[in-house]
């Protein structure tokens, strides 16, 4: 079932959605097909669910001025995941729910409960295929995460998320070097690249070099999967390279939390390009 209404405050689309579940059978990205996709004409508006071989998952975004929030249902249109990003005036609060669990990433004191939290999501058998429904949207929908906080909060955790059971669960690391790179990952790197970065994105000149170092930087996990509607090439990325930096041990908190993946310490924001 799907609702629609309107925040007066955000003067924004408000979605809910309700997901049939099965129980998870393994599956790759290939047998995932999207189920519906509405788009409301409005910024950061849109309601999904997709199916990966016998299970749903849906995805709901929206946004407003000053105000993005990105959900996650899994089975019976129960929340797994909901983060909540908004701006007053210079300063910028993030939330992340966590099946119930409400973490505010300032609080450095909650970072380790997060980051149990997040790990214990991500082995949760109704978030499994997370990665492979986020893929599919971003293949297929081409929505921009540079153009709207929503999508880049989903985008993120989808390329965590596929960076995580490609390395840890299915325990592939190193990436190595015989693996498929990419085709599009090509264009941008080597002496000759035959398409520029954007976003402040840099390249490889030595495209034998970005390979050794697993692609570290490039939005996505590894060489084999470049995830371009995140900044709009498949260079590297400054805050990409970070979280590639901090996840060179995956049980550290700054690495294994929602946190880590979605918010630039520092600048005290959500992780841009």
């Amino acid at each position: 079932m799907y609702r629609l209404g309107v925040f007066k405050t955000f003067l924004c689309f408000t979605l809910t959605i309700t997901v049939s579940w099965a129980l998870p059978t393994e599956v790759d990205g290939e047998n995932c097909k999207l189920l519906d996709h509405l788009d409301y004409g409005f910024k950061g508006a849109h309601l999904i669910s997709v199916q990966c071989g016998d299970n749903d998952i849906g995805v709901q975004l929206f946004e407003a001025e000053n105000f993005a929030q990105t959900t996650v249902f899994g089975k019976d249109g129960n929340q797994l995941l909901q983060v909540t990003y908004d701006q007053t005036g210079d300063e910028h609060n993030m939330s992340i729910n966590i099946e119930g669990k409400e973490f505010d990433v300032k609080d450095d004191d909650s970072k380790e409960e997060e980051a149990a939290k997040f790990k214990a999501l991500l082995d949760n058998p109704a978030f499994r295929f997370f990665p492979e429904a986020v893929r599919l949207i971003h293949d297929d929908l081409k929505l921009v995460g540079w153009k709207s906080s929503s999508v880049m909060i989903l985008y993120r955790l989808g390329v965590f998320s596929e960076h995580y059971k490609t390395v840890v669960l299915n325990k592939r690391w190193p990436w190595s070097e015989e693996e498929k790179v990419d085709k599009d990952t090509y264009k941008y790197h080597g002496p000759n690249p035959s398409k520029k970065c954007k976003k402040n994105g840099m390249f490889d000149k030595d495209m034998d070099h970005l390979i050794k170092t697993q692609c570290r930087g490039v939005c996505g996990p590894t060489c084999k999967s470049c995830w371009q509607s995140i900044c709009g090439d498949c260079c590297m990325h400054k805050n990409c390279q970070i979280h590639d930096d901090l996840c060179t041990e995956y049980w550290k908190p700054d690495c294994l939390s929602g946190r880590g993946v979605l918010w630039d310490s520092p600048m005290s924001k959500l992780k841009g390009c």
